[in-house]
This record gives structure tokens, C-alpha cells and sequence, in this order.
């Protein structure tokens, strides 16, 4: 309700005008508008901050009839309520409460189904009979008879010049084909030539635009009608790789304002690690190398760079290894896997600043935990900003700032700002 249009607010296209808890609530608003009998949540909170987290979970925990499986290995090892489920001191669900919150998982399924029409041409062909005179009177231009002339000419020489004739006609008709075919086949590749460098050049153009320029109203796929989302978290994280410029103040690296530097030496100093990476259907190796492609990246670089990342291991487990494809968006990977090998496609390069956008916000416990200590790993020599609503994830951090409304209203190391007892000490208290 505090977006200038209210509910007329446009989200742009994927919701990229929204944070990631906001698609979440919005999400969840849509299954609910039908007041379905039977509603599946796929961690429905993992993307949530504390306090909403809290907020949808207490209405969740009101619609469900209070019965709760553990699946482990593909298999029901506990069921029951909440209270008797924690009476069992050795099971998993109890291990689970006592380490981190509660996660609901369920599978949420959609279909397409694709027809194909198939269209019968049926070429019917017709032959034309020829009919022919035995005999044919020509006619002079005066009107005078020419039959008599005719006859007396030698049949020899008559078949003579009829066969000539017809293999005149044959090759002139010959002649005709061949060129009727080179005209339409230079005319098709010249059209085509010139469609292909117009799409080129445009698309170049496209591609060397500032990333500003898409948030442009007559460039962009959607409207934009809301100012940035959120509480200026990943806006931070966009003005530090100077998508954009400040209008007031700066930006200060070792005593220079960053618009002073050149601009790609400053962003290849630089990298990126963001919520939803973006994974090509490639191969693993391709993807991690991807982080460089103004060199040949060796394939130890590659090695190294998921040793750090803490994804060596896994990779080698399969059977094809650093040469196995990901499938388009990394559809063959969980979210860790994919987090952690955005992580060594960031970690090629050897950046010296590493920005870090919320990587943990949508995965589980487990899978947090493992990109986690991925994380801690890579953060030697090395100035490391991360992003974060969960507080397990920034707990070990030498300075911890908390926003609010586009403002830092409080900084300072986790026992530092537990003991102010303010907005990181309700945050922790929640969680």
C-alpha cells in the first residue's frame, strides 16, 4: 500500500522491480486469493526476512491440521504433531528445530502441453494434351497463298530446321532456368545478409548500453511505476559495481572516488555473486571459465577455483565431471550447487573485491550451511561485502551495517549490536 499505484503497481517482467521476499508475499497471495482446499508450499518463507518470516509463518501454522512427516533418503522416518514429534529427543525433526527454523517443503508441479498440426498439401497434377494439325496453310502478308511454296520445300531440310529450332528453344528455355535460379538464390542471400548485420548492430548497440538505460521507460519490456524495492540492500550492491552513479556524495576505493577510476579496470577488480545465478546450458567447466572470458582460463584455474568454492568434490562424483552440462538455467543442479558454482565462476578472475547478494537466502539448512562455509573460505585477502536478511549468514563479519528504509541505522560487530539491544537485537531475537 505504499507504492504510488497501490495494487495498480506494475512489477516489470519476472518481477524484477520486486525484492525477492516481496515475489514471495506476492506468491503467496495469489495461491491464497482462491481459498484453495489443499495448498502446497515449496519453502514457501526461504526467501522471507525474519520478521516476515515469522508473520507468514503464524498464518500458516493456523490453516494446517498439525501433522508433520520427516522424509529422509526418499522415505517417512517420523510423522505427528509439533509436540510429540520433539518428545523424541533422537529423531531428525528434533536435530532440526534445535539448529535452524522450521522449513516446510513441498512440490509444486506445472505442465505444458504442446500440439502440432500437421497440414496435408495435396499436388495434383495435370497434363495438357497437345494437339497438332497434320497440315497448316501460312499466309503471306499480301493475303496471297503460300502452300504451294511449302510443299515444294525438301522434306530433309524441313526436318533440319525444325530440329534445329527446337534445341534453340531448349536451350534458351535451359538458359532461362539457370538464371531465374541464380537471381532468387542472390537476391535471398543478399536480403539475408542485410537483415543479419541490421540484427547484429542492434543487438550490439543493446548489449553496450549502461544498465540504467533498461530501467528506461521506452526500453523496457514492462512499465516502471515503483521506485527500487526493499530496503536498499541490492541497490547498494548496483551502485558499487556503478550501474549506476550517486547523485549526492560518493563512493570511496583506497582514498578515490570509484568515477574517477577507468571503468572496465574497476569492474574487472570485481565479483559477482547474486540471488538467482544465471548458469548457461554449458558445462560445468564452461560456466566456471565464463568468470574470465578475456583469456584462456586453464583447466587448473577451473580446479582451483571449486576447490575454494567447496564444489570440487561434488563435481567429481559425477560421471562425466568438470564436462557434464547443467541443463538451460543449471536445471540439473539443486540451488547450492548452482550458488557454489556461481561462487568459482566469481573466484576466476581472483577479484579483490567479492560482492555477494543474498546467495543463501533461497536455499534450505543444509545447502546454506555448505554454501556458508564456501563463503568464509574465499574470503581470505580479499574485501568481501555480502548482502543478507539472515543473520547466520553475516554473524562473523567484521562490520555488520542494518538498513531501514535506505538508511544505515546501525553498525558495528554481532556482540556489538546485540548489547545496543535495537533492530539487529529484534532481528536476532526473532530468528
Amino acid at each position: 500500500m505504499k507504492l504510488p499505484k497501490q495494487y495498480q503497481t506494475l512489477v516489470g517482467e519476472r518481477g524484477i522491480h520486486l525484492s525477492g521476499g516481496e515475489k514471495q508475499r506476492v506468491c503467496l497471495a495469489r495461491a491464497l486469493v482462491r481459498n484453495p482446499k489443499i495448498l502446497l508450499l515449496d519453502e514457501a518463507t526461504s526467501a522471507l526476512d525474519n520478521t516476515n518470516e515469522k508473520i507468514v509463518q503464524d498464518a500458516l501454522d493456523r490453516a494446517c491440521k498439525d501433522k508433520i512427516c520427516v522424509i529422509q533418503n526418499g522415505s517417512i522416518v517420523e510423522q505427528g504433531t509439533h509436540e510429540t514429534l520433539l518428545m523424541n529427543h533422537e529423531g531428525q525433526y528434533y536435530n532440526l528445530i534445535h539448529t535452524n527454523q522450521l522449513s516446510h517443503e513441498s512440490d509444486e508441479a506445472e505442465s505444458m502441453n504442446e500440439q502440432q498440426q500437421l497440414n496435408n498439401i495435396i499436388i495434383e497434377d495435370k497434363q495438357r494434351l497437345l494437339t497438332s494439325s497434320e497440315e497448316e496453310k501460312m499466309t503471306q502478308l499480301n493475303g496471297q497463298s503460300n502452300e504451294k511454296a511449302y510443299r515444294e520445300c525438301d522434306p530433309v531440310k524441313r526436318q533440319h530446321f525444325i530440329t534445329i529450332s527446337l534445341l534453340m528453344f531448349i536451350k534458351l528455355g535451359a538458359i532461362s532456368v539457370v538464371t531465374r535460379f541464380f537471381q532468387v538464390f542472390l537476391f535471398a542471400c543478399s536480403g539475408e545478409g542485410l537483415t543479419k548485420r541490421l540484427r547484429t548492430k542492434a543487438f550490439r548497440s543493446i548489449l553496450c548500453q549502461e544498465v540504467g538505460w533498461f530501467d528506461k521507460q521506452e526500453n523496457n519490456t514492462g512499465a516502471l511505476c515503483t521506485r527500487s524495492s526493499g530496503c536498499g540492500k541490492s541497490t547498494v550492491i548496483q551502485l558499487i559495481e556503478r550501474f549506476y552513479d550517486v547523485t549526492k556524495g560518493s563512493l570511496i576505493l583506497n582514498d578515490c572516488d570509484i568515477r574517477t577510476l577507468n571503468l572496465q579496470w574497476y569492474r574487472s577488480q570485481i565479483g559477482l555473486v547474486s540471488q538467482e545465478p544465471v548458469l548457461f546450458d554449458l558445462s560445468i567447466r564452461e560456466n566456471i571459465a565464463y568468470g574470465d572470458h578475456l583469456r584462456e582460463v586453464t583447466f587448473d584455474e577451473i580446479v582451483n577455483a571449486a576447490i575454494q568454492a567447496n564444489i570440487h568434490n561434488f563435481i567429481q562424483t559425477l560421471p562425466e565431471g568438470y564436462n557434464t552440462n547443467i541443463g538451460a538455467k543449471g536445471a540439473q543442479l539443486s540451488g547450492g550447487e548452482k550458488q557454489r558454482i556461481a561462487i568459482a565462476r566469481a573466484l576466476i578472475q581472483n577479484p579483490r573485491i567479492l560482492l555477494l547478494d543474498e546467495p543463501t537466502s533461497a536455499l534450505d539448512y543444509e545447502n546454506e550451511k555448505i554454501v556458508q562455509q564456501a563463503i568464509e573460505s574465499v574470503q581470505m585477502n580479499r574485501t568481501t561485502i555480502v548482502v543478507a536478511h539472515r543473520l547466520s549468514t553475516v554473524r562473523n563479519a567484521d562490520l555488520i551495517c542494518v538498513m531501514q528504509n535506505g538508511r544505515i541505522v546501525e553498525r558495528g560487530k554481532h556482540v556489538e549490536l546485540l548489547k545496543q539491544k535495537g533492530i539487529y537485537y529484534r532481528l536476532y531475537q526473532n530468528s
